[in-house]
């Protein structure tokens, strides 16, 4: 399924480059759309990722413009249905992992990984109410791929406003460092 999307959406590419269309790139390693203005709260964190807040009334409209996909990690309660529905309208693709405030599971944290290595040719907008668990769950991606605990406290102390993201994300690293039951280490969120 994915082979057949690639190859439509590589077609596609080169009907519209031989149409005289220049595609914008927006994923890491590629220049990035500016997604700032999508949110009241948002931080770039690495190419074509960025971290956002509760997205303001015209960000579905550029979100569409740009290509990007949406990773909404709020709940039902908060707006999250309704979001899906103007991104789907819109053509936007959109992805619900609601989180709480707690260290995010090791799943949701290798769900994250894998969907920004599918998904590493276009920008990615990890977003939630204010920012804090979109930078919960990056730290604890970036955690898991070897960053320090401190380069990530830094990297997203502008948009973790509250201490309790902050002290979450210290959480989920010593919860990786800890002795598991059996005398080994604990998983670390990586797979073989």
């Amino acid at each position: 399924m994915i082979r057949l999307f690639c190859r439509a959406v590589g077609s596609l590419l080169m009907m519209c480059a031989a149409a005289g269309f220049a595609a914008e790139e927006t994923g890491p390693g590629a220049a990035s759309a500016d997604y700032a203005a999508l949110a009241k709260q948002t931080l770039q964190v690495g190419p074509g990722v960025t971290l956002a807040g509760a997205l303001l009334p015209d960000a579905v409209r550029h979100l569409a413009a740009t290509g990007a996909l949406v990773l909404d990690l709020r709940g039902a309660s908060e707006g999250a249905d309704t979001e899906a529905r103007a991104m789907a309208l819109a053509g936007v693709d959109y992805v619900h992992l609601p989180q709480t405030a707690a260290p995010p599971a090791p799943a949701d944290v290798a769900f994250l990984r894998d969907l920004l290595a599918v998904n590493n040719h276009r920008g990615v907008v990890i977003h939630c109410a204010s920012g804090n668990r979109a930078a919960l769950l990056w730290g604890a991606y970036r955690l898991d791929q070897g960053a320090a605990l401190p380069d990530v406290l830094e990297q997203v102390r502008p948009i973790a406003t509250k201490q309790a993201t902050r002290q979450g994300i210290a959480t989920y690293a010593a919860s990786r460092q800890a002795p598991a039951g059996n005398g080994g280490s604990a998983d670390q969120g990586h797979r073989p």
